[in-house]
């Protein structure tokens, strides 16, 4: 098995349609006596998306062909961030790395920058990948004077994580399957060109 990174496009925004949001690992059950309904939450919050790209180039045509072809349908993986959120809203940057540990399950974490991002932001909604792991951001957090942030994320992290390891705010990827093996390119004039794309989370 292989990882397929997903193709750069040298426009900014060549997708017309992009869906990205979670599937959370709940069941359900109701009394069929009061109707009461209970529900439990399993670890495996998995991310997905759904991308469209119409009108594609003659390169855009060939790069997402062979792209395609690459990941024989679900024999392989790729890697994707959200290409509408690509970095922060907050101001944090440079290099950073988890300070403290993480343990799994935790939906808190610390991450550092060093004294060069004291007073940083980190905000709501924004999104980076610690220690490979993709994680939404749901409180606004300021860096301390020693360029240390104290993080509340989604999903809660699967593995643990000791001091040091890699964060990424630039176009944090999640690693995806496709959700089927088929594909086709759809060629309609005018327009040529058309492709769809929809993945869910792996964790292998």
């Amino acid at each position: 098995m292989s990882t397929i990174v997903f193709p750069t496009f040298s426009r900014l925004l060549p997708y017309t349609q992009w869906e990205f949001g979670q599937i959370p690992m709940t069941f359900t059950h109701a009394s069929p006596l009061s109707g009461a309904i209970q529900t439990v939450e399993m670890p495996g919050s998995r991310w997905a998306h759904s991308l469209r790209l119409e009108g594609l180039s003659v390169d855009e045509r060939h790069l997402m062909n062979t792209f395609f072809a690459q990941l024989r349908g679900r024999a392989n993986r790729y890697t994707l961030h959200d290409v509408i959120n690509p970095t922060p809203r907050g101001t944090m940057r440079g290099t950073l790395t988890v300070s403290g540990s993480i343990t799994a399950g935790a939906v808190t974490c610390s991450v550092t920058g060093g004294a060069g991002q004291a007073g940083t932001t980190l905000l709501k909604g924004d999104k980076l990948s610690i220690n490979g792991e993709l994680k939404l951001i749901t409180a606004d957090a300021t860096a301390n004077g020693s360029g240390v942030i104290a993080l509340t994320v989604e999903p809660p992290f699967r593995a643990a994580a000791s001091g040091g390891a890699a964060v990424t705010w630039n176009k944090p990827t999640a690693k995806f399957i496709r959700t089927e093996d088929p594909w086709r390119m759809a060629h309609s004039a005018p327009r040529y060109g058309d492709v769809t794309l929809d993945g869910v989370e792996d964790f292998s």
